[in-house]
């Protein structure tokens, strides 16, 4: 008896699954291309290893609000920054996912990544790439103040995507309220 292999859309390992997004891309690439995951190639957020300046004294705020103890927070945030946990950019992991994921989407024009994972708005536009980050329905997190992102802010919203028959893409970043927060087209 042997056992069959798992697989889901034909994707047995992930050799498979760089397989499948590069033939992918590769026969829509006179598209516009829609990437939509949870994981995130950049952030200036927690993920990305950028924390307020607090949660390197006061890193128990997180779990409660009235837990203003300082303890060595510039450990866990310095473990999250340079290491990172399996959900943090910096774990080699991640890493190689990332990496893979650029190559395979070099070469390619017109690739929109939309992602979650933090709770905020970020919006990055690195050729071929333009990366959007939309997690914010619950309390939003940090962002950093850089020029990696062309925006980010700590807010509640939502992206959204208005495609047009010029071929012409609208992003905004809407509150809950749908006041427009930020436009790029």
């Amino acid at each position: 008896f042997h056992e069959q292999e798992k697989s889901y859309a034909g994707i047995v390992d992930e050799a498979d699954f760089f397989v499948q997004i590069e033939d992918a891309v590769s026969r829509n690439r006179n598209k516009k291309i829609l990437i939509a995951a949870n994981h995130p190639l950049s952030s200036v957020g927690n993920y990305g290893g950028h924390f307020a300046g607090i949660d390197n004294l006061f890193p128990l705020l997180h779990v409660n609000q009235a837990l203003y103890l300082p303890l060595p927070g510039f450990l866990y945030t310095g473990f999250r920054k340079f290491l990172g946990g399996k959900q943090d950019l910096a774990h080699p992991q991640y890493k190689q996912l990332i990496e893979a994921l650029q190559e395979t989407f070099e070469g390619h024009s017109n690739i929109i990544y939309a992602s979650a994972h933090e709770q905020n708005l970020q919006y990055f536009n690195r050729p071929p790439l333009q990366h959007i980050i939309s997690g914010a329905a619950g309390d939003p997190t940090y962002v950093a103040k850089n020029t990696k992102a062309d925006y980010a802010q700590s807010q509640q919203g939502m992206a959204r995507l208005d495609f047009y028959a010029s071929g012409e893409v609208c992003l905004q970043f809407l509150s809950p309220g749908d006041e427009v927060i930020f436009r790029k087209k």
